[in-house]
């Protein structure tokens, strides 16, 4: 009697706890934080800006959140999907009381029987997360999941919930979204894969660490076929349809698509750029923008392959230099600043510096090469490789057409068309223009030897070829690049007119009032010397720009650049520096290059640094090549190491321009006519008197001297 009384007691006395336990722990803490409406709108996701070529095809991404949203997705996947993971998603409202129900069963019996979430809980999940420190947690997490899923239902269609699933679920390595993954895993757009990809795709859903298709593709080949075989048993496909996807594959790509590793530079500088157009009112990293640039993507592969190769072959037989205590301690303050050693104790890091075992480094084609060293063996290998940066603009938009920083921007970063070096003899052309502004002609000759004042100077610039005799014109020492005669046009004309014409041309950089700066002995980018080029073939030249339109992820323009086409001079004397130039290719040192180009290159004094400028009437290029630091890196040349990039860019294009002939002159004579001789013969008698200046009227008369008329 006791004991019945007790039971009918105590179990509903239990019970009856039980529910004021779940209504005050579970329910009301849950009810309390969620909205109290029926309907429920789902919170934006992090959303990848695409970035496309001039073409409209695909060229990068910028994201915080590693997703790309696709709409319409494919009714075939939307079928595979529900038969692996929710067979009844069509029948339930968002909680599936039968599933729960074998779900439970299956944990009572110890065996298995499919999980109890449905899809649109398993998005409630995703969408709103689980707090793990809060308590009672799961259950907690649960019963939102169940209330949330309810509401989910109420605000959209099936086959929305499906795509919007399918948009943000992950797949393994900081990837989301099945249009994401198909590029990732398939270097595919998620509508051009085939019935077997979709399965490998859905079988990651379970777990995509434990089914990850590169790191375990026995365990995904095997999740794969029984995503097939649920496709048979729910009649999606056939048996033998079945029979035959099973048979494929896995076809995966052996690692992370990334047919352009530079394309990181130009990425970078369009995301700046678009920041900049935007004023910050979007994010570009969240808001899944659509950024059209000016990037040619056909001309940017094409051309990038090359600038790879080339350094990789040059760097073969570049010879190998010992670093300098100098630069051994620059290293090592580096490497202190990088993981794990900027943890270390000073006793400790010193230890490790001394460890020498195999490490593994890349080259130029981003291949992993073993070697035996020390961590600053490593360093010192990265400082080794040569280093470059290209970039090409179309000659009457500014419109940038390849941008390439570097060979590697994820393991070398630093943007080399931005960086500022010796700028060696792409400077001579501007001297060359202040020149003709100063009266004199492309076929005035000046001696290819100093006279005594730099002769007892520190300062003792000589030619490449070390030749030391004759005269040059000025047409002749632009097109054969000699340093001599162009230091003895200085120093008739002046430093003043010179820097001023550099400034005028848009050089911002420093340029000191030193001798040397006529033969490039001052700084500045390569960005910033092909804009001076282009504003010598185009003086309505816009700023060089990556960015074309933003366009927003409702459809909406938000950007667009509108251009007014000019190009050309009303300036003549530039018109006669153009000519000069194109001789430069057709008979100079610039030779290699197609006749209808202008160019100019350049070579640092100890060859760390070479540099080729090439314009026509289409394109501006630029190319820049040496080293991190001289001390590791020297001895190039322009022809060798620049000049090769620039044929290889001007092949590419396959355009061509305008071509001019150069000045009926001779580049050299060994003695001046005696009509011809002048200011530096004077210079050069022993019994030198206080020279006349030369008429005023002579000087301005350069017209007449170059076309017969005033």
């Amino acid at each position: 009697m006791l004991k019945r009384l007790t039971i009918r007691v105590i179990v509903p006395t239990a019970l009856l706890l039980a529910v004021v336990f779940f209504i005050a722990f579970i329910i009301y803490p849950v009810r309390s934080q969620l909205p109290d409406t029926k309907t429920l709108v789902l919170p934006k996701t992090a959303n990848a800006s695409i970035i496309l070529d001039r073409y409209g095809e695909r060229f990068g991404r910028a994201f915080a959140v590693n997703r790309e949203v696709a709409h319409d997705l494919p009714e075939i996947l939307l079928q595979i999907l529900v038969a692996t993971e929710d067979k009844r998603f069509y029948e339930h409202k968002g909680v599936d009381l039968r599933s729960l129900f074998r779900a439970f069963i299956g944990v009572i019996t110890g065996k298995p029987m499919g999980g109890g979430s449905t899809i649109t809980q398993q998005l409630a999940k995703n969408s709103f997360g689980r707090n793990k420190d809060e308590m009672f947690s799961m259950a907690r997490s649960k019963y939102r999941e169940w209330v949330l899923s309810r509401k989910i239902e109420r605000t959209y269609e099936k086959n929305e919930i499906l795509d919007i699933y399918l948009n943000t679920v992950p797949f393994g390595d900081n990837i989301y979204g099945v249009a994401t993954a198909s590029e990732h895993y398939f270097g595919a757009t998620v509508d051009q894969l085939d019935i077997h990809q979709y399965a490998l795709l859905v079988g990651m859903l379970k777990g995509n660490s434990l089914y990850h298709p590169r790191r375990q593709s026995e365990k995904a080949l095997e999740r794969r076929n029984t995503v097939i075989n649920l496709m048979v048993s729910n009649k999606v496909i056939t048996p033998d349809e079945g029979e035959n996807w099973k048979q494929k594959p896995l076809d995966v790509l052996p690692k992370s698509l990334d047919p352009f590793p530079a394309n990181g530079y130009a990425i970078s500088k369009i995301i700046d750029e678009a920041k900049s157009l935007l004023n910050d009112t979007l994010d570009i990293y969240r808001d899944g923008l659509t950024i059209v640039s000016t990037i040619d993507g056909h001309l940017h592969s094409a051309y990038q392959d090359r600038f790879v190769n080339h350094l990789n072959a040059l760097q073969q037989n570049l010879p190998t230099r010992e670093a300098t205590p100098s630069l051994q301690h620059k290293i090592t303050e580096e490497v202190r600043k990088k993981e794990p050693y900027n943890a270390m104790s000073a006793k400790a890091f010193q230890q490790k510096l001394k460890e020498s075992k195999d490490r593994v480094v890349l080259n130029h084609l981003d291949q992993e090469i073993s070697i035996t060293g020390t961590p600053l063996d490593s360093a010192l290998f990265s400082y080794r490789l040569l280093k470059a940066g290209s970039i090409a603009f179309d000659a009457e938009s500014g419109e940038i057409l390849i941008y390439l920083g570097g060979h590697q921007a994820r393991t070398h970063p630093y943007d080399h068309v931005q960086s500022k070096r010796q700028v060696a003899s792409t400077f001579k052309p501007i001297v060359a223009l202040a020149a003709l502004y100063a009266g004199i002609s492309p076929c005035d000759y000046y001696p290819n030897y100093l006279d005594d004042e730099l002769l007892h100077s520190e300062w003792h610039p000589r030619n490449a070829d070390q030749s030391d005799s004759g005269y040059y014109s000025l047409q002749g020492a632009l097109i054969h690049s000699m340093n001599i005669p162009i230091v003895n046009l200085s120093h008739e004309i002046g430093l003043t007119p010179i820097i001023e014409m550099a400034k005028k041309l848009g050089w911002t950089a420093t340029l000191p009032a030193h001798p040397s700066i006529v033969l490039g002995s001052a700084e500045n980018s390569l960005w910033e010397m092909t804009t001076i080029y282009g504003r010598l073939q185009n003086e309505h030249l816009p700023p060089p720009h990556f960015v074309k339109a933003i366009i927003h992820s409702n459809g909406d323009t938000l950007y667009q650049r509108r251009y007014s086409h000019h190009l050309g001079h009303s300036d003549t004397l530039i018109d006669v520096l153009k000519r000069m130039l194109y001789g430069v290719t057709q008979r100079g040192t610039s030779a290699s290059l197609p006749n209808d180009w202008m160019a100019k290159t350049g070579t640092s004094n100890n060859g760390s640094d070479a540099w080729v400028i090439a314009i026509n009437e289409h394109y501006v290029f630029g190319s820049w090549v040496g080293g991190s630091d001289a001390q590791v890196v020297r001895g190039g040349s322009s022809a060798r190491w620049a000049l090769p990039l620039a044929a290889s860019f001007t092949k590419a294009t396959g355009k061509y321009g305008e071509m001019m002939i150069p000045y009926d002159c001779e580049d050299f004579i060994i003695e001046l006519p005696e009509e011809k001789k002048g200011f530096f013969d004077f210079l050069k008698r022993k019994d030198k008197k206080k020279r006349k200046p030369k008429d005023k009227k002579e000087r301005k008369n350069i017209f007449k001297r170059l076309f017969g008329k005033d």
